[in-house]
């Protein structure tokens, strides 16, 4: 869907995050969700944050309302008589809440034949004030829904496909990496030219080790250098 659609795995997978859990205990697939998400999130291009908090607000709107707690706006005798006047009815045969995907699907595929009022009075009906033009944006864009929806039901193991290939990639550079440190290692083993750096490194300590003993040992050696700094670098020690 990340490659169909204008919603990038990241924006998908942010949104989700925010409103898995509820739209899960509505009765929306996590095909629905995920074609939700990329359509309204396409559409209105806000934030990822803000399509999932949206449709989590809306799900739990609906949530309030099937189980009559106080926080809902309107109750469930009224949220049904709204829905049922437009057309759409939200209760099964057993009485109960239909799951919420299988409405919203019902709805998408009325909403052509609605009026403006129609629609607004719906959208307004089901997410409130605050979060209608989410909903509107989905509805008016239904066909980008259907189509994003069927391309993940008919998704084959694309995403292990595609984590396959970004695996194959991590194995070349580790290889890579494995082979650079062997080279390294092997670098040190070649005792020739390691024992030329020896010397060198040898050499110099004897020489250093001849001039400290020749003005005195260490403490005389550190008075001198000390003296010669100053004198080179009085100027800056000032200031």
């Amino acid at each position: 869907m990340a490659d169909t659609s204008a919603s990038d795995m990241s924006e998908l997978a942010t949104a989700m995050s925010k409103s898995a859990s509820i739209a899960n205990n509505m009765g929306v697939t996590i095909d629905q969700l995920a074609a939700q998400i990329a359509t309204i999130t396409q559409v209105t291009r806000q934030a990822p944050e803000t399509t999932g908090n949206a449709l989590k607000t809306i799900y739990a709107r609906i949530n309030d309302i099937k189980a009559g707690t106080d926080d809902a706006e309107v109750s469930l005798g009224n949220y049904t008589g709204k829905m049922a006047k437009l057309g759409i009815d939200v209760l099964d045969a057993n009485g109960e809440l239909r799951d919420t995907g299988d409405v919203m699907t019902e709805i998408g595929e009325k909403w052509g034949s609605m009026t403006r009022e129609q629609q607004i009075y719906l959208a307004q009906t089901m997410a409130g004030q605050r979060q209608m033009n989410n909903l509107i944006a989905l509805f008016d864009n239904w066909n980008t829904y259907t189509k994003e929806l069927n391309t993940s039901l008919s998704a084959n193991n694309e995403l292990n496909e595609k984590n396959d290939i970004y695996m194959d990639s991590l194995k070349a550079h580790l290889n890579e990496l494995t082979a650079a440190q062997e080279g390294f290692i092997q670098a040190f083993s070649d005792t020739d030219s390691f024992k030329g750096l020896v010397d060198i490194g040898t050499n110099f300590l004897n020489i250093f080790t001849q001039l400290v003993d020749a003005i005195g040992g260490g403490g005389n050696a550190l008075l001198s250098f000390g003296a010669i700094l100053t004198r080179v670098f009085s100027k800056n020690i000032a200031t």
